[in-house]
C-alpha cells in the first residue's frame, strides 16, 4: 500500500459497530501522527452508569474540538453526529463482518469482566458478568440486536458527510471504510506523519 499523506491539521472521525476496534485505531493513529486522541464514552458517561445530559457532551465536545487544530474521535453516539461530520475532514467506517466483530466484542467484554476493568475512569462504571449475560443493557444484547439496522445508518452518515464537503469543495478530505483488521495495520504502516501548521 502506498503511502497515505495525512492533510495538514488531520480531523479524523471513527464509526463502526461496538467491537469493531474504533478505540485501538484511535489510539495507535494518535501514536502514529501525534494528534491528541478523544474518546466520546469519557465524555458521556458518568458514575455507576449514568449517562450525562447529551447538550453538556455537546458542549465539552465543542470546546475539545475549538481547542485542538488536529484530533481523532471514536465513539458513536448520534447526538454529536451533525457536529462532528460538519468538522471532521477524514472519516473512518469499520465495516467487519458479524463473526469477526462479535467474537472481538466477547473476547473484550469477558477480560472487563475477569479483570473488574474500570471504564473510562468513572467509579461503578465496569462489567460484570450479570449485567453482559442477564440484562438487555449488555453491550453483546445491543450489538446483536443493533448490527444489521446499524448498517443503513452508518452509510446515511457517510451520505451526509459526502454532501456536506462535496459544498466545500475541499480536496483534501478522505472517506475510508475498512472490511478487516489486517487492512486496518496495512493502512497504519501507510500513514505519514502530517507537519503541524504553526
Amino acid at each position: 500500500m502506498k503511502s497515505f499523506q495525512l492533510p495538514k491539521n488531520p480531523k479524523i472521525r471513527i464509526i463502526g459497530c461496538p467491537g469493531t476496534g474504533k478505540t485501538t485505531l484511535a489510539a495507535n493513529i494518535s501514536d502514529r501522527v501525534g494528534v491528541r486522541h478523544f474518546e466520546l464514552d469519557s465524555f458521556v458517561w458518568l458514575e455507576d452508569w449514568k449517562m450525562g445530559d447529551n447538550e453538556e457532551t455537546l458542549q465539552i465536545v465543542s470546546q475539545k474540538i475549538a481547542d485542538n487544530h488536529s484530533w481523532v474521535m471514536c465513539g458513536g453516539y448520534s447526538f454529536t453526529d451533525k457536529l462532528l461530520l460538519k468538522e471532521c475532514n477524514i472519516l473512518i467506517y469499520l465495516n467487519y463482518p458479524f463473526y469477526i466483530t462479535f467474537w472481538r466484542l466477547l473476547k473484550r467484554t469477558l477480560s472487563y469482566c475477569w479483570n473488574k476493568t474500570l471504564l473510562w475512569g468513572k467509579q461503578g462504571t465496569y462489567d460484570t458478568f450479570y449485567r453482559t449475560f442477564c440484562t438487555k443493557e449488555s453491550i453483546l444484547w445491543v450489538f446483536c440486536t443493533l448490527y444489521q439496522p446499524s448498517k443503513a445508518k452508518f452509510q446515511s452518515k457517510i451520505d451526509y458527510w459526502t454532501s456536506v464537503h462535496e459544498q466545500d469543495g475541499d480536496p483534501n478530505v478522505v472517506q475510508l471504510t475498512f472490511t478487516h483488521p489486517d487492512e486496518i495495520a496495512q493502512w497504519l504502516n501507510s500513514l505519514s506523519k502530517f507537519q503541524k501548521q504553526e
